[in-house]
């Protein structure tokens, strides 16, 4: 069955788009020459167990619990027979568990020790035993309270103990593999742990009794850690909370012990905590990662997945790295130290307190900040003054005294962080070019015209000269190009060219990028009167293309879109070179994408962090064509990763209407933020930001809500390699693209690995169905119809060819965007409608035709205009008395028959005559 064939489910299986339920780390340190050196992860994902090394590499992908779902992942002593090259680990989820071995040190592989084996109970925890008698000897921990000694070599049941308590447990985890010494730890429903040992049975020999009862939670048992070393054991429930407790399951013999501490730090049910370090780290369901230390303060909280939950944790070794499993299906390995070597946010002292200035105090208030990756941080003062932080030793040093700035001045930072640009109302700009042993200034004039911004859009080395870019802006929209270098301690700026924005009030520019020109083809092409374009971005929200001709010292307007970012300015504009597109931002808290075509902007997605973002101030383009956005959220400052899906740095700061700047340096592993508040520079220092090794995606997420829909669109060959392109749908609004490189045919996902293309946003509801149609017009273009709640539908283009081409918005229909309206259906006790279910077929005049099948018993039909871009519904039925679930359709001589099929499990059948417009039937 090829992928085109499968259904929905098939896909998810072959796929494994699946939640990550089980995780373990192998690592230990790098001087180790064993297997355990190599810092390997196991996952379980479904009944599939993945093996990644610490290059991030996916090893192997290995089907090894049959139908059951792995819950745990756990490390067993070796035997006399176990050499240095071999790991053997215990895979068990619900009622199978399976023995392999992880083996070869240069290319490691999973090899099955013992077979799956399934038992007629739950299985809590597994581990290997020391029997005096026998060897391979595993203790199993069973959900009714009892525990079942394996011989693994037999295959056979060799004795079994029951507690003399009944309650069926949540969780379990047993200390000391000694027979003696073997203690169960259990989590009942009940809201208590108990402890007993099965090797002390009551006196007539029956069942064991109960050495203590751990009273404290308020909600059934989850999960459980302990540290032996400090005699610690720590437990996470249903009440949201994590209880530490002082216990020896060895000695004590207290009847009820309480808790040494209750944390409270989740906002919904904790499905996992451990122990690394001097501290504890806990997931749950609300999809939030918390560390804290000992004392029971939390240290960090990060939303660390997407979606809901984080169901799976293991820390290495090492202690210094951990790794998450979530709902979404992502794996992430994270650096502990990056979680807890965070700065508060800090207030410089003032100038005048460290004697750099003197006289009018009100001419030393800060005006404007900006910070550079060095740790230095630029301050212009109101009195024209630009004073100089060195966070390294934390002093003040003077750059410049700049003339005429006083009660007004704009300050940027150039790309390359070695010029600094000034404007003031008198059209006078002033750069300053910083050095390690000193600062040298330079001025141009703008005619009088009152600067209102400063934007620096490229740089360049040639000659040995770093060479830059300066956009001053004036009121009336006309914009200055500069040429900015130093040349032995000597700076120098000249005019390059001159640009003139269309007419607008209060439209000056806020935001530049180039599209294939550079200062070396700049002036190559004045002599040979090439092309070059500019993309330029103004306050009231619009973008410009301009493009430089034959014109000598001018920039020709080519095509504007206006309202881009609503009347809120353009933040930032960005060109990507990976894929040519354009990427913009703006304080309406979206970022779009955009493409030149024709020698116009051609809008192709609108993209929304989430709720809450309501301004993007700027965005920066990693060297591996990811995106990370600053952004603000309230009162709060977020950097956040496009490609990780996820807030790398949160600084409450009072909101985005302030000076603000952000540095990171890759070399120092630091990022600054500095910003003004009430007439002071504060700074916050973090080790625990940008750096992309603090954070490793292992395997990426797609959906952090449930999957509703998988749906095959092509295929393309790249280095000798099938690739299938897929789309997913889910309840959290997005739709992914992703492209899955096929190694077998017939293993289910046997080393085959997932790449996320494209993240499509449009819905605002939950989408439910998907469904494809190949272009009439275009070959390699494929049009995806996406439909879901509030009766939504959506038309995508997609072009596949030898490479995978950017998705674009096409058509759309439906959908209650006001809340009111909708707030007043539900009140009335009407149910959001949604539609379940999509079929598409091409008649025989080359019309896509559509079948889309709701939640409130219509059937309702669309025809698609390729030339015209447009969905249209043509016909409506009766509403059925059941919600339909499922549609399809077979395509006769003389007729075209829809199927639909309800939750009454009753079929209806309509058919549409290949020379009328309106189905009949309806049995």
């Amino acid at each position: 069955m090829t992928y085109e064939q499968m259904d929905e489910e098939m896909l998810k299986v072959r796929l494994n788009l699946l939640p990550v339920t089980a995780l373990a780390s192998i690592s230990n340190n790098d001087s180790d020459s064993s297997i355990i050196g190599l810092g390997l992860t196991l996952a379980g994902v479904g009944s599939n167990l993945l093996l990644y090394d610490k290059s991030n590499t996916l090893l192997s992908n290995t089907r090894v619990l049959g139908h059951s779902t792995i819950h745990a992942i756990k490390r067993i002593e070796s035997t006399p027979g176990c050499g240095d090259d071999i790991c053997r680990m215990v895979i068990f989820g619900q009622k199978a568990f399976v023995v392999v071995d992880i083996s070869g040190r240069d290319s490691p592989s999973i090899s099955i020790k013992y077979p799956l084996t399934l038992i007629k109970d739950w299985i809590w925890d597994i581990v290997m035993i020391k029997m005096p008698t026998q060897e391979d000897t595993l203790a199993i921990m069973t959900a009714h309270n009892s525990l079942v000694i394996w011989d693994v070599v037999t295959g056979n049941i060799t004795r079994e103990i029951h507690c003399e308590d009944k309650s069926i447990l949540y969780s379990g985890l047993m200390v000391n593999q000694c027979w003696s010494g073997l203690t169960l730890v259990c989590g009942t429903v009940f809201n208590e742990i108990l402890v007993w040992k099965p090797s002390v049975l009551s006196r007539d020999g029956g069942r064991a009794p109960i050495r203590c009862r751990l009273i404290g939670h308020e909600g059934v048992i989850f999960n459980m850690a302990y540290d032996c070393e400090r005699e610690l054991l720590c437990s996470v429930s249903d009440d949201r909370s994590v209880c530490l407790w002082k216990f020896n399951p060895q000695h004590d013999d207290r009847d009820v012990v309480s808790p040494l501490l209750k944390l409270y730090g989740h906002s919904s049910r904790v499905w996992d905590v451990k122990f690394i370090n001097e501290y504890i780290i806990s997931v749950g369901e609300d999809a939030m990662l918390c560390v804290w230390n000992m004392e029971g303060e939390l240290v960090k909280s990060i939303k660390a997945h997407m979606g809901r939950s984080i169901w799976s944790l293991a820390v290495a070794n090492t202690k210094h790295h951990f790794v998450t499993g979530g709902g979404d299906g992502a794996i992430k390995l994270r650096k502990l130290q990056s979680l807890i070597n965070i700065r508060q946010t800090e207030c410089l002292p003032s100038v005048t307190d460290c004697n750099m200035a003197a006289g009018n105090q009100k001419h030393h208030t800060p005006k404007s900040a900006a910070v550079i990756s060095q740790g230095l941080i630029f301050v212009l003062m109101d009195g024209g003054c630009v004073h100089c932080w060195n966070t390294t030793t934390s002093t003040w040093r003077q750059c410049e005294t700049i003339h005429n700035f006083t009660s007004y001045g704009v300050m940027s930072i150039s790309k390359s962080e070695l010029y600094i640009g000034l404007g003031n109302r008198h059209g006078q700009i002033d750069i300053i070019s910083v050095y390690e042993d000193g600062f040298a200034a330079q001025s141009v004039d703008m005619n009088g015209c009152r600067v209102a911004s400063v934007v620096w859009i490229e740089s360049s080395t040639s000659n040995g000269r770093a060479e830059e870019w300066l956009l001053s802006a004036g009121p009336a929209g006309h914009i200055s190009c500069w040429s900015v270098c130093a040349e032995a301690g000597v700076l120098r700026a000249g005019h390059l060219f001159d640009v003139e924005l269309p007419s607008c009030r209060q439209g000056h520019l806020t935001s530049a990028c180039l599209v294939g020109l550079d200062m070396q083809m700049y002036r190559s092409r004045q002599q040979q009167h090439d092309v070059g374009l500019m993309v330029l971005g103004d306050r009231k929200g619009s973008l410009h293309l301009y493009e430089y001709t034959e014109t000598p010292n001018k920039m020709n307007l080519k095509h504007s879109v206006h309202g881009v970012h609503g009347k809120s300015g353009v933040s930032a504009v960005v060109h990507s070179p990976h894929d040519d597109v354009i990427y913009t931002c703006g304080r309406d808290g979206t970022y779009k994408m955009f493409m030149i075509r024709c020698d116009q902007l051609q809008h192709v997605h609108t993209y929304k962090v989430y709720k809450g973002i309501d301004w993007i101030g700027d965005m920066t383009l990693m060297d591996d064509g990811s995106l990370r956005l600053l952004a603000f959220q309230s009162t709060n400052f977020i950097q956040w990763s496009v490609s990780n899906n996820m807030k790398l740095l949160e600084v409450k700061c009072g909101g985005g209407h302030r000076s603000w700047s952000f540095a990171h340096s890759a070399q120092r592993h630091v990022s600054y933020f500095t910003f003004i508040k009430t007439g002071q520079v504060m700074l916050h220092v973090s080790t625990a930001s940008a750096d992309s090794d603090d954070c490793i995606t292992l395997r990426p997420g797609l959906h952090g809500r449930q999957i509703q829909a998988v749906c095959f669109i092509g295929e393309f060959l790249q280095n000798d390699s099938r690739h299938i392109v897929l789309a997913t749908a889910s309840e959290d609004t997005y739709i992914n693209i992703i492209s899955y490189q096929l190694f077998s045919e017939n293993e289910a996902g046997a080393n085959d690995t997932i790449t996320f293309l494209q993240q499509l946003h449009g819905h605002i509801s939950s989408v439910r169905c998907l469904a494809t149609s190949q272009s009439v017009e275009t070959p390699c273009r494929t049009f995806i119809f996406s439909a879901g709640g509030r009766k939504s539908i959506r038309v995508w283009s997609m072009d596949i060819g030898e490479t995978v081409g950017h998705v674009e918005s096409v058509a759309s229909h439906g959908g209650i965007v006001d809340r009111r309206k909708l707030r007043r259906q539900i009140e009335n006790g009407e149910m959001e409608k949604c539609y379940q279910s999509l079929t598409i077929w091409i008649d025989e005049i080359g019309v896509c035709n559509i079948a889309a099948a709701a939640s409130d018993g219509v059937i309702t039909l669309f025809k698609f205009s390729e030339a015209t871009k447009c969905i249209w519904p043509t016909w409506q039925s009766h509403q059925y008395d059941n919600c339909l679930l499922k549609m399809d359709q077979i395509i006769t001589d003389t007729c075209t028959v829809i199927i639909s099929a309800n939750t009454a499990g009753r079929l209806t059948f309509h058919a549409i005559n290949h020379d009328r417009e309106e189905p009949s039937g309806g049995l």
